[in-house]
């Protein structure tokens, strides 16, 4: 029976990879690439090709649907096909965006595996921490509070978390311009954000001044908003 590798890639870098990764993944039979777009390589698989040996199968599975439930059958077809490989005693690897144990497809297929399985899952450096970097701008210090929220929450989730932490972690915010705004507003923090897309790409983008931001614009997928009382401390 081969063993099941969740791995993080990092946020865009290949540079970022950390050592342990690149060591596993060279080690793969079978690496499997989330990704949401028809006939393109996924960014994972970008970012982790400079470490995937030539005759290492590669196999990218498409996520279309935006829920846990419509994505369901998406998730428990790539868990069989996982536990078909693994069962011939192929060494398998899962690939994934930023951190495996965070907002990760890969926990989902983990969860529908047979706890028979050996698993061993691999960190990885989050969009947020290579953001935090990038500005040279610590998240936390002392007794201050963060946290990590996503755009599709609630309204009142976003609210309450604006109102009660030092710094708040907004990923994937692209299409939730709107609310966010009108939260930042409501709790005077707007002069606290920073918007990175891209963080570490070669299309990197950062918006630091949102006094004046337009929420017309478009944004890559691949977009975060840090708020925090530390901005601008450096």
């Amino acid at each position: 029976m081969g063993k099941f590798y969740g791995i993080g890639v990092g946020p865009g870098d290949s540079s970022l990879i950390t050592v342990k990764a690149t060591e596993v993944l060279t080690q793969m039979d079978v690496i499997y690439c989330p990704t949401m777009f028809d006939n393109k390589d996924s960014l994972a698989y970008e970012i982790a090709k400079p470490y995937i040996q030539e005759d290492t199968i590669v196999k990218q599975h498409i996520f279309r649907a935006k829920d846990e439930e419509s994505n369901e059958p998406f998730w428990q077809a790539t868990a069989e096909e996982v536990a078909k490989d693994l069962d011939q005693g192929l060494n398998v690897g899962f690939i994934t965006l930023g951190d495996p144990s965070t907002y990760s497809t890969y926990s989902y297929i983990l969860h529908r595996l047979d706890e028979a399985y050996d698993v061993e899952t691999i960190a990885g450096i989050t969009s947020y921490n290579q953001i935090a970097a990038t500005l040279n701008q610590s998240l936390a210090l002392d007794t201050e509070a963060f946290c990590v929220v996503p755009a599709t929450a609630d309204e009142a989730i976003i609210n309450n978390a604006l109102e009660h932490y030092d710094t708040v972690v907004f990923l994937k915010i692209k299409n939730h311009l709107n609310k966010i705004f009108r939260a930042l507003d409501a709790t005077n923090r707007r002069a606290d954000g920073v918007i990175i897309s891209q963080v570490s790409q070669e299309k990197e983008k950062i918006i630091d001044d949102l006094t004046e931001f337009d929420i017309s614009q478009r944004l890559s997928y691949f977009t975060t908003m840090i708020v925090s009382k530390q901005k601008g401390r450096y």
